[in-house]
């Protein structure tokens, strides 16, 4: 179901409703050089991730095999990997690796420690 612009708490707790997280960005200067939250909080919930081919996104997805990648403004290609993803064995699979991608690498404690080797780093050269 898309109903457009809702509030950050009623979409977090509509995720548990879900089946797949979709991130539709267009390729373009802002979405190849930024990462949106919805990306941590679909893999955190343990959602199967489809998003366009934005420099990190696809990325992230591909690295973490959480879900597929499609190329952006293509709806036939975004079709294709929501048929993809019908398959609740596919799904599933790929959701476990997003958690767990979350779990080790994506979170805020992991960043305090590469922000504070590079300081570190800095520091010491």
């Amino acid at each position: 179901m898309f109903r457009g612009q809702v509030s950050n708490a009623t979409a977090l707790s509509e995720i548990a409703q879900a089946h797949v997280g979709i991130i539709p960005h267009w390729r373009g200067e802002h979405c190849n050089t930024t990462v949106p939250n919805k990306l941590f909080d679909y893999m955190a919930a343990g959602l199967a991730v489809v998003t366009s081919d934005a420099a990190p996104l696809k990325r992230i997805v591909e690295a973490c095999g959480c879900g597929l990648v499609y190329q952006d403004r293509d709806a036939a290609d975004l079709a294709h990997a929501l048929r993809r993803l019908r398959d609740a064995t596919v799904r599933r699979e790929a959701a476990m690796r997003g958690r767990a991608a979350v779990q080790t690498t994506y979170h805020w404690e992991r960043d305090v420690e590469r922000l504070l080797d590079v300081v570190g780093s800095v520091v010491a050269g």
